[in-house]
């Protein structure tokens, strides 16, 4: 079993590193994700963590839309070997259109037995919730739901 772990606070240090068979990361990034270019790289660098069990990603307040989310969330879409996976995104502007994405993408993670997502003053309206709700409905290991979209 991996037992490394490391906490990433900005961008460059996520692309920097040469841990990719980390089994335990956390992104709790300081700095903001301001365009589609910032995105896009941190979805490609998280892409490369495929051996991750554990993931905490943490973009509350940070100015992240439609398009800057969807990329991230297709870099999650590569970690399939995620069993615990925390997504803090409050306070961002993520709407019913990009949950469409992260329920595509979090098919591939068919080992999660702990999903968190916090989504709490986003623009989600009752279709997103439904869209969630189908999510947890496809995760078959899933054991333990923790949702925020207040």
């Amino acid at each position: 079993m991996i037992q490394n772990q490391a906490t990433f606070t900005n961008l460059q240090n996520l692309e920097n590193s040469s841990f990719f068979k980390l089994g335990k990361a956390a992104l709790k990034f300081s700095e903001k994700i301001p365009n589609q270019k910032l995105a896009q790289r941190l979805g490609n660098a998280l892409g490369k963590y495929v051996s991750l069990i554990n993931l905490t990603l943490d973009f509350s307040w940070n100015p992240l839309g439609e398009k800057e989310a969807s990329f991230i969330f297709q870099g999650l879409g590569k970690c399939i070997n995620l069993q615990y996976l925390a997504l803090q995104m409050s306070s961002n502007k993520i709407g019913d259109t990009t949950l469409k994405i992260l329920m595509a993408e979090l098919q591939n993670c068919r080992n999660i037995n702990e999903l968190m997502i916090d989504l709490n003053k986003n623009s989600i309206a009752d279709h997103g919730a439904a869209i969630i709700g189908d999510l947890i409905g496809l995760i078959q290991n899933l054991e333990v739901v923790v949702l925020d979209l207040r």
